[in-house]
């Protein structure tokens, strides 16, 4: 896993799992906290027949679009075109749907395999923080929808699961503020705490619905 930003390690100074055992606190070094309590945390468990079944409807059209696109260049030859117009025709539809087809082909392998090799591959949870400032004014702050690996998984594991669901390792989906930037060590956090203790690997992302920090 990357390391850490260090502005980010230097602020967030440590874990105050004694201040609540319910809670996940994360206190910074001018006393402001991060809290999530257990109520504001759903944890799902990966559904690998979904998942699979995805995969699988995906494989099959890019195969036959793909089918189709080269039946459509062979029926071009029979209508006494030139070669070279058909191929300037469907040549570029046919390497897209061909990529596009060994592309899920090769995700569906993977994800075939990675079931086999257990279930417990990772968890999603979602969760929403509070943060609260040096004048104990709370802020309710946006959903997080938060994907934990299982540290059992070895590097090319880790990095075929991350394939299979489009994501990438401590990846976030839009730029954060300063205020929501914290959420990657919170987020680890949750991780050792409702999924994986040991765990390094993960994948957060504010909620669409959910961007905007929301005061009480």
């Amino acid at each position: 896993m990357r390391r850490l930003p260090q502005l980010i390690t230097v602020l967030l100074t440590g874990v105050c799992v004694a201040c609540n055992p319910a809670d996940v606190t994360i206190k910074t070094d001018l006393d402001e906290k991060y809290i999530v309590k257990n109520t504001a945390v759903t944890v799902l468990d990966f559904d690998w027949n979904k998942i699979i079944a995805n995969l699988r409807e995906y494989k099959d059209k890019w195969e036959q679009l793909n089918a189709s696109s080269n039946s459509g260049f062979q029926d071009c030859l029979l209508k006494n075109i030139t070669p070279s117009l058909c191929t300037s025709i469907w040549s570029s539809q046919i390497a897209t749907t061909q990529t596009e087809f060994e592309l899920y082909k090769e995700r569906l392998a993977k994800a075939q395999s990675l079931k086999k090799t257990g279930e417990d591959a990772l968890k999603q949870i979602r969760y929403r923080p509070i943060f609260v400032d040096v004048n104990n004014e709370k802020t309710a702050m946006g959903y997080v929808s938060l994907t934990c690996l299982n540290p059992q998984l070895n590097s090319q594991e880790a990095k075929n699961l991350l394939d299979i669901i489009s994501l990438n390792e401590d990846q976030v989906n839009k730029k954060a503020t300063p205020k929501q930037d914290a959420y990657k060590i919170v987020s680890l956090e949750v991780c050792k705490r409702y999924a994986y203790s040991n765990t390094s690997r993960f994948n957060w992302s504010i909620a669409d619905d959910q961007s905007t920090d929301k005061a009480n």
